[in-house]
């Protein structure tokens, strides 16, 4: 996970950081979805209690939660904050797992373009349409084991930018090597 920690008109403590990211971590670990986020701590200007706020993003596949709460203390929006997020990351991955995914073969395509400093790319399916994926849909190898013109099967769904990859599996033996 891509992890960006801010504060404004204040800095973040190095313990506080390590909390955040413990934190994050933690609920990522079952999963290993969330592919960024973002936490933004701000400290009144005017010093007047309950106006404290923390702010957090998380952009997963296909979704992306934001939370805000706002505390007499940094400290006391942040734990409200990270509850939230825990609560929305919770509901979120429970509606996607009731899901119900047609049995059956899944669609099959080809990788057309790779971005491997950037962990994503574009796969071209049998039908000509064109879907984004991001490097923790890949299994079965290494994201930077792919190359162009590799087959894969994948699971499509709907993201905010459309079409994406949920699940791309790589089929080794049909794939042709490199382009040299």
């Amino acid at each position: 996970m891509d992890l960006q920690i801010e504060g404004q008109h204040t800095e973040v403590a190095s313990d506080v950081h390590s909390w955040i990211t413990e934190h994050l971590e933690a609920l990522d670990a079952p999963y290993h979805d969330i592919l960024h986020g973002r936490v933004m701590l701000v400290k009144s200007a005017r010093h007047r209690h309950g106006s404290d706020e923390a702010r957090v993003v998380l952009t997963l596949a296909g979704k992306t939660l934001s939370a805000t709460r706002t505390g007499d203390t940094l400290e006391e929006a942040l734990y409200g904050v990270m509850e939230v997020v825990k609560r929305e990351l919770h509901d979120f991955r429970a509606m996607r797992r009731e899901r119900v995914k047609e049995p059956g073969p899944h669609p099959r395509g080809h990788i057309v373009s790779l971005f491997h400093d950037r962990g994503y790319g574009f796969i071209e399916t049998e039908s000509h349409q064109e879907v984004y994926f991001h490097a923790h849909a890949v299994q079965g190898i290494p994201f930077e084991k792919l190359h162009v013109d590799m087959v894969v099967d994948l699971d499509i769904e709907t993201g905010n930018r459309g079409l994406q990859a949920s699940r791309v599996t790589p089929r080794l033996l049909h794939s042709p090597g490199p382009v040299q």
